[in-house]
């Protein structure tokens, strides 16, 4: 027995010579590798724009705003912080037309409404928007936000639902036919003495980021909300999106909601919304031979169960910088973004 016992006393010892030198470097990788994770935080730390270097943003764009001027930022919404943005917009009479779309890659439909567009970004790429050109240097803030005037190279818009809400017609049609009128006051329309039901713009939490958007509510029960635009001036192109608002997708009741567009007597674009889906449904139409003629432009949302529906939307009609034939057929080309909480 004593023989056995040293013979596995030797095998261990052996065992634990071969072993040593792994034991020794993990020793040392332990606090190698804590070191690097604490460095890297302080790195970050002293990288990510703090609340002094988003003051300092947001009083230089405040401090030259114009009338006509829009707001782009590409980080995170979550990140910036909105309340300080909008309140120092809020004293330049610009808060209900300065804030744009705080994603990655927006649509000419989001800034071609801006004369002017100031754009924070952490990306140099986003200074390279078709349709504006660079008018003023770079201010780099450090901690990876910078801040870059830019110019609108399109024309004004020739349809901006926005702009032109109050001149629109709102009506909710019952299941029977009836169409019950709605009124404009002041900067919404009122259907009814519930605020639900009012179709008004303003910047709600769609496709999982902030927008300006005109908000409305599926409502009667397989009924509709209808916004006619009479009389509209149309570019080349018809442009826009449409998306569950944030307080519609927490409240996952009632049915789907389905979102159409006509020009004229023709049906140019649908898409059907599930009560959970948080996209931005973005569109594209170029209109062909329809490009720069007066036509009325319809908009329907309507559902069979209309609890907690509410969607917003946006849409402008615009002429391209490029040539158009005018004798293309109407063409429809659809692009579904589909971002999702959490994916900027």
């Amino acid at each position: 027995m004593s023989v056995d016992i040293e013979q596995h006393s030797d095998t261990a010892r052996v065992g634990q010579t071969r072993q040593g030198p792994w034991i020794r470097w993990a020793w040392w990788l332990v606090p190698v590798a804590a070191v690097c994770v604490l460095g890297m935080q302080w790195y970050w730390a002293h990288r990510v724009p703090d609340s002094q270097t988003w003051s300092d943003v947001i009083g230089h764009v405040t401090d030259h705003w114009q009338p006509g001027d829009g707001l782009w930022v590409t980080p995170a919404w979550h990140a910036v912080p909105w309340d300080e943005v909008e309140h120092r917009l809020r004293d330049k009479n610009a808060e209900t037309s300065g804030i744009v779309v705080p994603v990655k890659h927006p649509l000419t439909a989001d800034i071609i409404r801006y004369r002017r567009l100031w754009v924070v970004a952490v990306e140099p790429w986003a200074e390279e928007i078709p349709g504006m050109a660079k008018v003023a240097t770079r201010h780099d803030f450090g901690r990876l936000i910078a801040v870059s005037l830019l110019e609108r190279e399109y024309g004004e818009p020739t349809f901006d639902a926005l702009a032109q809400l109050g001149s629109a017609t709102v009506s909710r049609k019952s299941p029977d036919g009836r169409a019950d009128r709605c009124m404009w006051a002041s900067d919404r329309f009122r259907c009814g003495s519930q605020p639900w039901k009012e179709v008004r713009s303003r910047v709600a939490q769609v496709g999982s980021t902030r927008r300006r958007v005109i908000v409305a509510h599926a409502f009667p029960d397989k009924g509709s909300v209808i916004l006619q635009y009479t009389g509209v001036t149309l570019g080349d192109v018809l442009e826009g999106g449409v998306g569950n608002t944030m307080w519609a997708v927490r409240h996952q009741v009632g049915s789907d909601v389905t979102y159409r567009i006509w020009v004229g007597d023709k049906e140019v674009f649908g898409v059907t919304l599930a009560p959970g889906d948080f996209s931005w449904n973005s569109f594209r139409i170029e209109l062909g031979e329809l490009s720069g003629k007066i036509a009325d432009i319809r908009v329907e949302i309507s559902a069979d169960n209309t609890q907690w529906r509410e969607l917003g939307f946006d849409l402008v009609s615009y002429h391209q910088r490029t040539e158009v034939s005018l004798t293309k057929p109407l063409r429809q080309v659809v692009v579904t973004s589909g971002y999702r909480p959490g994916f900027l």
